[in-house]
């Protein structure tokens, strides 16, 4: 059984946003690779339910 590949996304963002993310993260005893992913599927599964422009 093969095993599921995993990519690697990179980004830049300002410094400050980033931090306050990692801050925001550490409080909630959340890891930033965690919420970026339910994030992304939040957002695709939104995606999937709003109408597209033509």
């Amino acid at each position: 059984m093969e095993g599921k590949k995993d990519s690697q996304i990179a980004f830049r963002i300002e410094d400050s946003l980033a931090r306050q993310f990692r801050v925001e993260c550490a409080l909630r005893g959340e890891k930033l690779t965690t919420v970026l992913i339910r994030a992304i599927k939040e957002y695709i599964a939104r995606g999937k339910t709003e109408e597209k422009p033509e």
